[in-house]
Parts: structure tokens; sequence; C-alpha cells
């Protein structure tokens, strides 16, 4: 179940309730030890009363403990920068470990997204310093994607007001680059960017990969207010020969300026993808522009 920061709030109420308890108790014991009486009186009525003192606090210290757990827990979610630092510190020596608490954290985040809760800025900030380690370092690991992916898609959605993602698709708005200027008696057209927006688009589908191969072979192409859904699969382009003298290249870039982005990597991508996850990473409002592809 999705965790709120006043049932938070609560659980750190009740265990500081019960720490207080506690010390109640524990300064009776000391109090019934150091005066302890040798009447007959005492001796028969002392043990029972210790015995009962002691049954108290061994039921206050299991409900410590199991609260105790909820809050660690609840930390967890609150506070995924410092799990992630336990983990940057642990995964070359304990790898197994490492890899259950990145899922654990993955589960977190999922859960923050679930019930729309926004982290503190600092705490994002740290988060991100911390991912951006473990993107370099343990590459290789399908957790490392995996709560990457969740990570970006929650603070995307965060920054972007918890924005609808059922949008029409992107597919109608491509292929129309504005015409700028066409010199008389010239095959030259000079034309600008081709402008997408408001729509969604899944980056690693046939469609939308065939589509940007087209349209970056004439123009840069921006996408604004849009939905961008990556799966993590392969992001095949290739260029279009554009005319009858000029060979097939790229010659335009890919924007992206106010997007909303979803994230799901179940596996390790492919370097292209993997760049794409990283730019994304390192810019907390999404507006990035990805290089020419090659």
């Amino acid at each position: 179940m999705p965790i709120s920061e006043t049932q938070f709030k609560g659980l750190e109420t009740q265990n500081t309730n019960i720490r207080e308890r506690l010390a109640k108790l524990e300064g009776i014991l000391e109090t019934i030890s150091k005066n302890e009486q040798k009447s007959k009186a005492s001796q028969l009525i002392l043990p029972g009363l210790i015995t009962l003192l002691f049954g108290a606090l061994i039921g206050l210290y299991g409900l410590l403990y199991t609260q105790g757990n909820k809050i660690t827990a609840i930390l967890t979610v609150l506070q995924p920068q410092t799990a992630l630092k336990n983990i940057v510190a642990t995964i070359s020596t304990e790898p197994q470990r490492a890899k259950k608490e990145m899922a654990q954290v993955a589960s977190s985040i999922r859960q923050l997204k679930q019930a729309k809760l926004n982290l503190p800025e600092e705490t994002i900030v740290e988060t991100t310093g911390e991912l951006t380690k473990i993107s370099t370092a343990h590459q290789d690991l399908p957790e490392t994607w995996s709560l990457i992916g969740e990570f970006i898609t929650y603070r995307s959605q965060m920054i972007r007001g918890w924005q609808e993602t059922n949008l029409p698709l992107c597919d109608s708005q491509f292929h129309r680059a504005p015409i700028v200027s066409m010199q008389k008696g010239s095959n030259v057209i000079e034309h600008g960017d081709v402008d997408i927006h408001d729509c969604k688009m899944i980056l690693d589908s046939p469609d939308a990969t065939a589509h940007l191969s087209v349209d970056l072979s004439m123009a840069s192409v921006v996408f604004t207010h849009c939905a961008i859904f990556y799966n993590g699969g392969p992001i095949i382009l290739a260029p279009v020969k554009m005319g009858l003298e000029t060979p097939a290249r790229f010659v335009g870039d890919v924007h992206f300026k106010d997007c909303l982005f979803v994230l799901s990597l179940p596996k390790v991508p492919d370097e292209r993808g993997r760049e794409f996850a990283r730019e994304l990473l390192a810019s907390p409002t999404g507006d990035i522009k990805l290089g020419r592809p090659s």
C-alpha cells in the first residue's frame, strides 16, 4: 500500500510514546533494585512484581521493534538517497544484497508515484547524484536500469504536476517541416524544424524510429508538451536519402521541451538507450537535446 507522509509522522509519534513508556518501566525497575527490602512480605511480592514488569518490558520492546521496522521501511520510501548510499558502498563486496536493496528502492519509488507524493527538492538532488554513480559503475546490472527508469518516471511526473499520459499518438505530426524559402530555379529548399506537440510517442517502437529516421534526414525534430515512453528496446535509426544529388545522412537533432518521460527498463538497454537514460537523469526538467545520430 502507498505510504503517505502523514502515516509516517503518525508512526514516529507512536514510536516516541513507546520509548517514553519503556523509560518509565526501566526507571521503576532500577528503583526497586536499589530499594529492595529484606522483609518477608517484600520477598513474596517483589518476584511477582518484577516478573510483571519484565513482561511489560518484553511486550513494549516487541512493539518498538515492529514499529521500528515500519519506520525503517518508510524511511526507504521517503529517503531513497540514504539507501542508495549504502548500496554504492556495498555493491562491490555484497552484490546480491545490493541488487535486492536496489529492487526495494525501486518498489519504494513506485509507491511514491502511486501516492503522488512529492519528495523535497534536496532529496531528489541527492538521489539523482547517487543514481548517476550507480549508472556509471554498474551499468551491466538490470537492477540498475530498472531503478533508474522508476526514478526518472517518478521525478518527471512530479515536476510536470502528475500530468495524464493519455494523449493521441504523434504519428500524424511527423514530416511537417515548414518551408522557409525556396529560390526560383533551384532545387534547394530551406525549411524549419519538425514541430511535434501535445501527443505521445513510444521511442523504441518501429513506427517512431521509422518516422524519426525520415525527419532527422531533413531537419531537427522538436517535441513539446509530449509524453515520451521508452521501454528499453533498441532505438534503431537509419538515414534516408532526401535528394538525387545528396547522400543519405542525418542533418538534425532531437529536442525535448516540457515533456513527460515514462521509462520502463526491465533489462540493460543498448548503448543508445543507456545514453538516453543518462541524459534524462542529468536533466531534472527533461529539457534535453540528443546528439545527432551517427
